[in-house]
């Protein structure tokens, strides 16, 4: 795989997978193979049994939880990320990707936690700042808008958005 011979990786992850069930590691990588070659429902094929074989891996939470996202099924992203997140608290990406899928199946109240909390964690993590503060200004929520964008002017003004960041807090 690393050389980039995604057949030859195939094969030997198909073939590890064929020795033991409960072996996890390579169902989850044949996962990612073809979850990165746009086949989703293959990809979730392994990364079920992935996960079946071993319900604690971050690894298979965490690309479960993409690769239902991929598929519109934001409910079960939600699901496995909050699994994987269980797995891996201080991991910021995997935070990101849980308010996106919150906020996809529409669930509000938690992508603005989600983003609230990832902030604490990470005030460094910019487009958490822009989503959240899209997502109040979305939500009718004027003041809380002006003032996470209003934080990520002052902490980042050179932030690539800067020019959208702008026009939400001129229209607040």
């Amino acid at each position: 795989e690393q050389a980039g011979d995604a057949d030859g990786a195939i094969a030997a992850y198909s073939q590890a997978a064929s020795l033991d069930k409960k072996y996890a590691e390579p169902r989850i990588n044949l996962g990612r193979i073809y979850l990165d070659a746009g086949l989703t429902d293959k990809a979730l094929a392994y990364l079920d049994e992935a996960y079946q074989a071993d319900p604690k891996s971050f690894e298979a939470n965490n690309n479960l939880a993409n690769a239902y996202g991929k598929k519109g099924m934001y409910d079960k992203s939600v699901f496995h990320y909050e699994i994987a997140l269980n797995l891996a608290p201080r991991d910021s990406t995997v935070r990101l990707n849980l308010a996106k899928a919150y906020l996809a199946a529409n669930r509000m109240d938690a992508a603005k936690e989600a983003y609230a909390a990832l902030i604490k964690l990470d005030p460094a993590k910019w487009d958490a700042y822009f989503e959240l503060g899209k997502l109040y200004a979305s939500t009718g929520d004027g003041p809380n808008a002006k003032k996470v964008l209003g934080e990520l002017v002052s902490k980042k003004p050179d932030y690539p958005r800067r020019a959208e960041v702008d026009s939400m807090l001129s229209g607040l």
